[in-house]
């Protein structure tokens, strides 16, 4: 055999090993079990009385907090393992994981995530999704409004690294206050969908100071009356 077959023999087979490699580079699973412990809301209470006499005007001031249907909360622990398996959950060998570190992925799209195309979505992205889940950007509360930050840690969504402070974020609270370090969630574009994506703590106090390993807040349909759940499709993924 030739020297330029040999060497078109070893280009091929290169590429064949580049190929498999890239191919098999772990990327974000879908999550594996749920389990609800609980839901919190509100518990109603009765209204605020009020007791002036006949004939009087009152200016009254009033301050009040209203569960916001237009989102929702996710809160809890992570259990999971690091393996090596095949296309049919088939590990020849596994690794518990004892110290959690990585992100929390949800989308509202039930296809699968083109996680070779991960960037930070953009202003028109989040509008688009305002506009899918009609949210009024300019209010208050909508997608826009609230992942209007910038601060989080750098962290690797399957082989695509997201620069530190690079994308739209947000981060929930701890103890019931406002912060910045701890619970950070960014919104990711996979060139058709938005995915919110929470990075995971190690057992930290969350908003009520109990310990959890996520938060995340995710939007729902945001058109008064009895409307449907907004259904979110999770992925996860252990470093």
């Amino acid at each position: 055999m030739g020297k330029k077959y040999r060497g078109w023999i070893c280009i091929f087979l290169a590429l064949i090993l580049f190929t498999s490699v890239y191919a098999s580079f772990p990327v974000p699973s879908a999550v594996d079990s749920f389990e609800n412990i609980t839901s919190y809301s509100p518990e109603p209470t009765s209204g605020a009385m009020i007791n002036n006499s006949g004939g009087t005007i009152s200016v009254i001031n009033i301050n009040a907090t209203t569960q916001n249907p237009r989102w929702k909360a996710f809160v809890g622990n992570i259990t999971g393992k690091l393996a090596l398996g095949d296309d049919g959950n088939k590990s020849i060998f596994d690794w518990d994981v004892t110290s959690i570190t990585g992100e929390i992925y949800a989308t509202r799209s039930s296809g699968i995530i083109d996680w070779t195309n991960i960037e930070c979505a953009n202003e028109s992205h989040i509008v688009a999704d305002e506009v899918a889940l009609n949210h009024t950007t300019s209010d208050p509360d909508s997608i826009n409004s609230t992942f209007s930050g910038g601060v989080h840690r750098s962290f690797y969504a399957g082989i695509t690294k997201i620069d530190t402070d690079s994308c739209f974020s947000t981060a929930t609270y701890v103890d019931g206050s406002a912060q910045t370090d701890k619970f950070q969630e960014v919104v990711l574009y996979d060139g058709a969908n938005v995915i919110y994506s929470s990075l995971l703590e190690d057992s930290e106090a969350g908003f009520n100071n109990q310990e959890y390993d996520y938060q995340m807040i995710l939007p729902d349909n945001a058109l008064e009356g009895d409307q449907p759940n907004t259904a979110y499709y999770f992925y996860i993924e252990l470093v």
